[in-house]
């Protein structure tokens, strides 16, 4: 379907162009390679975005058409340029990418591209899928399409995967940082048991010295054992 079926377009000397949806039907910006406007987190009835003096290039919309029990959703490359005095869009024509190895494709909510292998895409739903980064920008990516900016440009904008592996170290290293507590605080009891269990040794061991004194002072009180001594010193003079 083309996009003059279900889309109309005014623009003005100054450079604004106005897309709408025919009856009704909503239309989502995604970006551009050129065009500045607001980005649109939703669905609206009408977009207005410029272009300056000299520019050409394409925008990324998606159109919603209601049916009698559903709704279809159409996806379009747009060429805008300047033709003459007035800001131009072509709802007729397709823009074709101008390089054969940088490729994009809308998705129901997003922008994407693939570059060495790895999916770069507008869509923050997909960030957390394996082989995808998350662009924030749509209009880098549309730039990147349109050979505006280099792969490198895109690639260092996936600032939003960094924040994520940034706050994944963190964690992990408040893990770690929890788990040395833990030790920390076990082996602080185990200190002060074997504090309370050295003092406790120490007054057992004085107490049994003070038994085995009281013990050998009885012993040795005793009148048969002194008797016994007294013989037995008696004994050994006689063999000198």
């Amino acid at each position: 379907m083309k996009a003059s079926k279900i889309l109309c377009a005014k623009s003005a000397e100054n450079g604004v162009i106005v897309l709408e949806g025919f009856d009704g039907n909503k239309i989502r910006y995604i970006g551009s390679s050129v065009a500045k406007s607001v980005p649109c987190d939703t669905e609206v009835n009408s977009v207005a975005f410029s272009l300056k003096k000299g520019d050409k290039g394409f925008i990324a919309i998606r159109a919603y058409v209601k049916r009698a029990k559903s709704e279809d959703a159409f996806s379009f490359f747009l060429p805008v340029e300047w033709r003459g005095e007035m800001p131009f869009i072509d709802l007729e024509s397709t823009w074709i990418p101008p390089y054969p190895d940088r490729l994009g494709a809308i998705n129901y909510s997003g922008l994407m591209t693939e570059i060495d292998g790895i999916v770069y895409t507008g869509n923050h739903w997909d960030k957390d899928k394996k082989g995808m980064r998350y662009v924030r920008d749509h209009n880098l990516i549309c730039k990147y399409l349109a050979g505006d900016v280099d792969a490198d440009a895109v690639k260092m904008a996936v600032e939003d995967n960094k924040e994520d592996e940034d706050k994944k170290k963190i964690n992990e290293l408040e893990e770690k940082i929890q788990g040395l507590e833990r030790l920390v605080c076990e082996k602080v009891e185990l200190i002060t048991d074997y504090r309370e269990t050295g003092n406790r040794l120490s007054k057992i061991e004085g107490a049994a010295e003070i038994l085995y004194a009281e013990v050998s002072r009885q012993w040795f009180n005793r009148s048969a054992v002194k008797d016994a001594l007294e013989s037995f010193n008696k004994a050994q003079k006689k063999e000198r």
